[in-house]
């Protein structure tokens, strides 16, 4: 199984927490960072201290716009921190998503993708899951001014002007709420089934650890045979072993003196048996390989 279960479970997650910018590319420079920190100090940080100011500074307004509204001051909020990481340390943060793709977790037993393939299913459902409903949520939220008499906001945020005196002024204060909050529906939405399915794919590794260790001595037996590498090392120190044996079964009475002490000297250096060691502690053999 090739071993791109990230790009499979998480595509969607992906593509769009990269467009929002918290998905950094490898080779990313400044322009990049200053544009993300632009689209989080617009979206994430000034959105909310706009709708407190709101509440603040305005004499009248009833309790059901301020419940409305404060929930999504709160979660905004939590955002401010919630999305820091991923602007101070994208890499790191797209290296830890990405380790399960390393080499180790490669999958040889069916079963054993078995297991990867329902993880990968699960994330990619979950995922789609959530990007439905949000997007069905922001789209209701941004064409709500729509359906109300004036010129009313998506949310109800504090200007230094009034929006009703200028029709472009109101078109654009709209597109800013247009563009802040599906930023922040759709950076939660994507970011938190990633988690959770992170840690779904732990969860099935745990299960391939206990099944290697329930069936240890079977999967060695067949990893021995399939494997060729330390038979070939276990041929290569019987060979070795076998040199004396081989110089002296044969015709080395018709050499000349000077072969002669050659093969001598060549027998003396065969009854060294040849050991390769794992970091200087372990014996590279067929028999510590089986232990």
């Amino acid at each position: 199984m090739k071993n791109d279960i990230i790009k499979q479970s998480f595509s969607i997650n992906l593509a769009i927490m990269g467009a929002l910018h918290l998905y950094p590319p490898d080779n990313r420079g400044y322009v990049y960072i200053i544009r993300a920190y632009i689209m989080y100090f617009f979206c994430i940080i000034l959105l909310p201290f706009l709708i407190l100011f709101y509440f603040l500074l305005e004499e009248e307004f009833d309790i059901m716009t301020m419940n409305f509204n404060a929930g999504f001051i709160v979660e905004t909020m939590c955002f401010i921190i919630k999305l820091l990481p991923f602007m101070r340390h994208g890499h790191k943060i797209k290296i830890c998503i990405h380790f399960f793709e390393d080499p180790y977790f490669t999958t040889r037993k069916e079963k054993h993708t078995k297991i990867i393939e329902d993880c990968i299913k699960i994330c990619k459902r979950n995922s789609m899951a959530f990007l439905i409903g949000v997007t069905v949520g922001v789209i209701c939220w941004v064409i709500r001014p729509f359906f109300r008499q004036g010129y009313t906001l998506p949310l109800d945020v504090w200007l230094p002007f009034s929006v009703e005196a200028d029709l472009k002024m109101y078109y654009s204060v709209y597109l800013f709420l247009a563009i802040a909050i599906p930023y922040t529906a759709f950076s939660g939405s994507m970011i938190d089934p990633l988690i959770g399915g992170l840690a779904y794919h732990g969860a099935g590794q745990i299960k391939i650890l206990k099944d290697n260790l329930q069936h240890l001595t079977n999967y060695v037996e067949e990893e021995i045979s399939r494997n060729t590498t330390f038979l070939s090392l276990n041929s290569l120190l019987s060979i070795s072993n076998s040199l004396t044996d081989a110089i002296y079964m044969g015709n080395w009475y018709d050499y000349d003196p000077k072969s002669k002490k050659a093969l001598i000297l060549l027998m003396e250096n065969s009854k060294r048996p040849i050991i390769i060691t794992a970091g200087k502690l372990v014996e590279l053999s067929l028999t510590t390989f089986t232990l």
